[in-house]
């Protein structure tokens, strides 16, 4: 009986073995007649067995091991902008009026108009607190409506004939004094 290549997938380590086995997650077997599997580098990963390839870690993941199955994941607050990551440095703080809500994030994203966040790390953000509050334009504070500034600052009646109100409640007042007369 003669002896055969072990197919792409698998490997056999031992001299005139009958059968060959699977490469194991975290390793692969890219090619015929291994006797031998390859460990994934660190920044990459296999996950199933029989793996012809290790795939890079994709962005708000890392690995620092070889021969890895799976990529740790950026904790929540923090986000990996570049795949192939090999350590956790290379998972950053969010900057401040910006979070991220689940690990492994690839992005931090921008708190709501009506919330703030003024620390950077974070995986929430806080609510505007008092009526007519909103973020500012970068969200790590609060500020007052600039449409709402606009409307009290204003008289009242400026305001509703520059949106068109006048028309109406001049109507109105000229009824008025047509139904007096």
């Amino acid at each position: 009986t003669s002896c055969r290549e072990c197919a792409v997938g698998r490997y056999n380590s031992f001299a005139g073995a009958s059968a060959c086995l699977p490469c194991f997650p975290g390793y692969k077997c890219e090619r015929t007649g291994l006797s031998s599997s390859t460990a994934c580098s660190p920044g990459s990963y296999a996950l199933k067995s029989s793996s012809l390839s290790c795939s890079p870690c994709t962005a708000g993941r890392y690995q620092p091991s070889s021969g890895q199955a799976l990529c740790d994941a950026c904790p929540r607050g923090k986000y990996g902008a570049v795949g192939g990551s090999v350590s956790d440095a290379n998972c950053l703080d969010c900057q401040a009026g910006r979070y991220s809500s689940f690990n492994g994030s690839s992005e931090c994203t921008l708190c709501a108009s009506e919330s703030y966040q003024p620390l950077p790390g974070q995986s929430e953000c806080m609510k505007c607190e008092g009526d007519f509050m909103v973020g500012t334009e970068d969200r790590t504070a609060c500020e007052v409506d600039a449409a709402f500034s606009a409307l009290v600052g204003a008289s009242l009646i400026d305001t509703l004939f520059e949106k068109g109100a006048g028309l109406y409640g001049a109507g109105i007042i000229a009824a008025a004094f047509v139904a007096v007369a």
